[in-house]
């Protein structure tokens, strides 16, 4: 597996960061908001992982 410097996978603890960072545009982010609103950030459950870089989560992937 490749690691990014800084990246990390994301989890429920994560929820309310990523939840901020959906809402800064919700166009954009309206399928992957619905999906972590029914889901969580369980990878299993979500359908795949989340990751971020760094500590703010300025953008997910």
């Amino acid at each position: 597996m490749l690691r990014v410097a800084g990246a990390r996978l994301l989890d429920d603890r994560d929820r309310p960061a990523v939840r901020a960072a959906l809402d800064a545009d919700p166009v954009a982010a309206c399928m992957v908001a619905a999906r972590v609103e029914l889901a969580g950030l369980d990878p299993w459950r979500l359908g795949g992982e989340l990751w971020s870089a760094g500590s703010r989560l300025d953008g997910l992937c």
